[in-house]
């Protein structure tokens, strides 16, 4: 009767005397002498290598912000404004501040044109950008689109089609992928409440702390405290255009700053705000109100 025991991902048989690990077998000599003490041994040092690989997993998860949001600061530090890709016949597109497009399609192909036009589409929400090099020529649209190329991702957010003309080597392809605003990297922080629509926050008043706000530009949410309650909530960015989705209060504390709490947060969620961010300071303004945060030291 065959006898296993089953440790991780770790097969033991003692009737075929072999151990699988994550698909590979290790097969054991049937002239050798079946030593339990060198058996356990071995399964120690691979429930140990696995634990160790486990925790090098978990390292990463906790790094996948550092690496997803130095991705942006890349971008952020170069003045590239809007980043493109697509998977078929890979690509990958960046515009500058600058009026710079760099186009980059497999294998070897590597574009350096300048943009000399852009037009807004209102109809369908469609920008268009026009660009020229020495053989030829690039049309660019993002739309406002959601982006379905890739749906496991929550960082793209429109839609890319891109015309490249080489008039030189009569080389046409039209190419779709998706496409995202870089944005500010200085948004990236946790931010304390100053002035709410053109009045000093009052500190005498506090319950507890000064009210805050934080974005996460790894994965779009935002997290803060409204002086009374924590929330949590999720949010958008169009170049220069910040949008706050619904709002979660995650805690449910009882205090004085009801009322302040709630137009504090009846004046995020469900808002878009033009923002800008100068010696530390970030200012949101729309048509009806108006936000000034510090950043914390």
């Amino acid at each position: 009767m065959s006898q296993y025991i089953r440790i991780y991902e770790f097969l033991y048989f003692y009737s075929t005397k072999e151990v699988v690990v994550t698909g590979i077998k290790l097969y054991f000599s049937s002239n050798t002498l079946w030593n339990m003490k060198f058996t356990n041994t071995l399964l120690l040092a691979l429930t140990i290598f696995l634990t160790l690989n486990l925790a090098v997993g978990q390292d990463s998860e906790r790094n996948s912000e550092m690496i997803n949001t130095s991705f942006y600061l890349d971008k952020f530090q170069r003045n590239i404004t809007i980043f493109a890709s697509g998977q078929d016949n890979p690509w990958s597109l960046e515009i500058g501040s600058n009026n710079s497009m760099k186009l980059l399609i497999a294998p070897d192909t590597e574009i350096i044109a300048s943009l000399y036009k852009k037009e807004k589409n209102q109809n369908n929400q469609t920008t268009t950008y026009f660009a020229t090099f020495k053989d030829g020529h690039i049309q660019f649209e993002m739309s406002e689109e959601a982006c379905q190329e890739y749906p496991y991702s929550n960082n793209f957010q429109s839609s890319a089609t891109l015309h490249f003309h080489d008039t030189n080597q009569s080389n046409y392809q039209l190419l779709r992928g998706c496409a995202e605003w870089v944005p500010n990297y200085r948004l990236h922080e946790i931010w304390m409440l100053h002035e709410i629509n053109n009045q000093l926050f009052d500190k005498e008043n506090l319950y507890k702390n000064i009210p805050r706000i934080e974005f996460h530009l790894n994965n779009f949410k935002v997290y803060g405290f409204s002086g009374c309650n924590e929330f949590e909530g999720e949010f958008e960015l169009n170049h220069d255009i910040l949008r706050i989705k619904k709002i979660h209060i995650t805690t449910q504390e009882k205090c004085e700053l009801d009322d302040f709490e709630r137009q504090f947060i009846t004046g995020l969620q469900h808002q878009s705000y033009s923002f800008k961010i100068r010696q530390g300071v970030l200012k949101m303004n729309n048509n009806k109100n108006s936000f000034v945060f510090r950043r914390t030291d």
